[in-house]
């Protein structure tokens, strides 16, 4: 029996992958961004300054001089900004620069004339630019009132974003669902003042953070993204090795599945686990990822690259040259030994890879990504310990095993094919229906009361998984005052194109016309 001390992480100290081997692969791979190397020389403040003019100038249609003029004045108006502030706290509205038509930099307040003649403005070095104007409201009370606001809405549960406009001199709310927000304002009797607006977006703002296989996870390496299969409805999620989860004073090593569990992080912020199964030839847990963007990418320690397929345990062959990624050891390739190595501890069978130059694998690899090009294979799972040239190899679940959970791992084609989308009426129900694509693990389904509409979040009505082949919903059908249309998307974890619009629409007959 083996020790649970192999699920403990260790920094590693062995060598990496050559850069010549490591560099030959990246031609294979299509990639999604760069990585987080900058091959540039440093850049000097003057030549940093020129360059920014040289962009000004073709935005704003000037010679280079007067860019570079207007950029001086940067140092001047923060100067300007931080005095007025301090020094005119119940008075000043706000300050901003304008570009065009002409460029003047604009001060709001609500005492245009101590603004005006306070010495430091009037002798100010950009008074020739400087505009004073006219506020209802200071800047103090739009900050108190915005707060007050977002304290009422938050204790609601309302999802909003909130900001200052100083140009306009009020309060903005932003809601995807403005009614809401007016409600609950009602209900609270808070009547609004004539500065604060409520704006309707179509989508609030959304975290940029991506999450995908190859980060970094408190014990182990996150594994390929994955749509979850409840009962049609997909949830995504992020994936990982089936004893990451594990707590440590349970012994992971037997054979029961896991039963006691800790929590898993990335980047300080709780993954919500939602299955796990470590038993026999399964290694295999997923969370979901509250506040992150499911992206169907790997990291390989240089580049994020797409997933655009899977190889199957039985595509895979001896002698196959396979790469990995993982947060402790890097990047690196082997040979596959054997497609059917039995490891006692788990009682199940892996893959086994070797290279006798490269370790593959140590403790905190756990979950990273087996792959060949845009093609993946597996996760890690295990090191064997110690070559004849000192070297671990490494033992990798075969992607298969992710059926154990209902997990599909996102994909997406070069050039996918976009949905034809066609809908019915049938008793009231509007019925949805699709042309399939042979490699999607499901799709999302748009609503909004625009024909012409872009899907977001905002507008996404439920995932849905590839076994699904219809949707149907009641939702406005009859009422004139209220038409839904419809859109759907492949759910990729790319910006994969959405289908053509339907929709159903009523409306009111009106005697004599």
């Amino acid at each position: 029996m083996k020790s649970c001390r192999a699920l403990q992480v260790v920094p590693s100290t062995r060598p990496l992958l050559t850069l010549g081997v490591t560099l030959f692969l990246m031609g294979k791979i299509v990639s999604a961004q760069e990585g987080v190397t900058n091959p540039d020389a440093p850049i000097f403040h003057g030549d940093v300054l020129l360059r920014l003019a040289e962009f000004y100038a073709v935005d704003f249609k000037v010679s280079i001089d007067e860019a570079m003029r207007r950029l001086q004045y940067g140092a001047e108006v923060r100067k300007l900004q931080r005095y007025l502030i301090e020094k005119h706290p119940d008075e000043y509205a706000g300050l901003w620069v304008q570009h065009l038509p002409a460029y003047r930099i604009l001060i709001r307040t609500t005492d245009v004339d101590r603004i005006r003649y306070d010495r430091r403005v009037a002798t100010s070095p950009v008074r020739e630019v400087l505009t004073v104007v006219d506020a209802s409201v200071s800047l103090s009370q739009l900050t108190a009132t915005q707060k007050d606001l977002q304290a009422i809405l938050l204790n609601f549960g309302i999802s909003f974003d909130a900001g200052i406009n100083v140009i306009a001199n009020r309060v903005e709310i932003y809601g995807a669902l403005v009614d809401d927000i007016f409600d609950v304002l009602q209900k609270r009797n808070v009547s609004l003042p004539s500065y604060v607006r409520l704006v309707q977006v179509d989508q609030l703002s959304q975290p940029t953070e991506d999450i995908y296989a190859g980060l970094s996870l408190d014990r182990c390496t996150t594994g390929f993204s994955v749509l979850h299969d409840d009962q049609g409805e997909g949830v995504l999620g992020i994936s990982t090795a089936g004893h990451c989860g594990c707590a440590s004073d349970y012994c992971s090593c037997q054979n029961p599945p896991c039963s006691n569990t800790d929590p898993v992080y990335y980047n300080g912020i709780l993954l919500p686990l939602q299955g796990v199964e470590y038993h026999n030839s399964y290694d295999i847990e997923w969370h979901t990822a509250p506040g992150y963007r499911v992206r169907n990418l790997f990291f390989d320690g240089t580049y994020n690259v797409y997933v655009y397929g899977i190889r199957n345990h039985t595509e895979q062959y001896v002698g196959e040259y396979v790469c990995k990624y993982g947060v402790v050891t890097d990047s690196g390739c082997g040979l596959i030994t054997t497609l059917n190595y039995y490891w006692s501890a788990r009682d199940g069978y892996f893959v086994r890879v070797d290279n006798d130059t490269t370790n593959l694998a140590e403790h905190g690899d756990s979950g990273g990504s087996w792959y060949y090009g845009n093609i993946v294979y597996g996760i890690t799972t295990a090191l064997i310990p110690y070559d004849d040239n000192g070297h671990n190899d490494a033992l990798y679940m075969p992607v298969d095993n992710y059926d154990i959970l209902n997990l599909c791992i996102l994909r997406d084609e070069a050039n996918p094919t976009v949905p034809e989308l066609d809908d019915t009426l049938e008793n009231g129900v509007v019925i949805l229906t699709w042309n399939h694509g042979d490699d999607v693990c499901g799709y999302e389904i748009h609503r909004s009361e625009s024909s012409y509409f872009t899907p977001t979040d905002s507008t996404l009505v439920i995932r849905i998984t590839a076994n699904v082949v219809s949707f149907s919903s009641g939702v406005g059908v009859g009422d004139p005052n209220h038409n839904y249309y419809y859109r759907i998307k492949a759910i990729t974890g790319s910006d994969s194109p959405p289908s053509n619009t339907v929709g159903e629409f009523d409306f009111t007959l009106v005697p004599g016309n």
